[in-house]
């Protein structure tokens, strides 16, 4: 159950992360903040793959390489 709640959730980050370029500043950040949460909840559950493809995310939308 929770593998396919971790899927869906991918599945919207994705979409998120398609369309952020199309956010301000401060809708960035509140989705960077909620990517972030979302990593670490990952981490904790030990889904580390999610948590470090999470971490990719939040590093592109950062602007960091």
């Amino acid at each position: 159950r929770r593998q396919r709640q971790m899927c869906i959730e991918t599945a919207h980050t994705d979409d998120e992360f398609k369309s952020a370029k199309k956010l301000n500043k401060a809708q960035k950040q509140q989705l960077i903040e909620s990517l972030t949460k979302e990593m670490k909840a990952a981490a904790k559950l030990l889904e580390f793959e999610h948590a470090a493809y999470l971490r990719d995310k939040i590093k592109k939308l950062r602007g960091d390489k």
